[in-house]
């Protein structure tokens, strides 16, 4: 764990060496807040297999804050079908 730097809605997991029981958790780590977390509320993480500089395989954490309707999305404009069986008017 040292090699994780701190930053705003990043965070990291990386492998237990130590654990002291059966039960002991198989990765430990931390994740930095990016906006005040109240009790029981649900934060969306997202997780990615890295590697440090030193080799040492570990999980990458982002906290995933997508909010929709926040102006955040942009959809692809809606090409309009031309050729076999499409008319550019409806019939009725």
């Amino acid at each position: 764990m040292a090699d994780f730097k701190g930053v705003p809605g990043k965070g990291a997991l990386f492998t237990n060496d130590n654990p002291k029981t059966e039960k002991s958790p198989k990765y430990k780590g931390m994740i930095v807040a990016d906006e005040d977390i109240k009790a029981g509320q649900t934060i969306k993480l997202a997780a990615w297999d890295r590697t440090t500089k030193n080799g040492n395989a570990y999980i990458s954490l982002s906290i995933d804050n997508f909010k929709p309707g926040e102006g955040n999305v942009t959809y692809p404009k809606e090409e309009k079908r031309k050729g076999a069986g499409f008319d550019d008017e409806v019939p009725f």
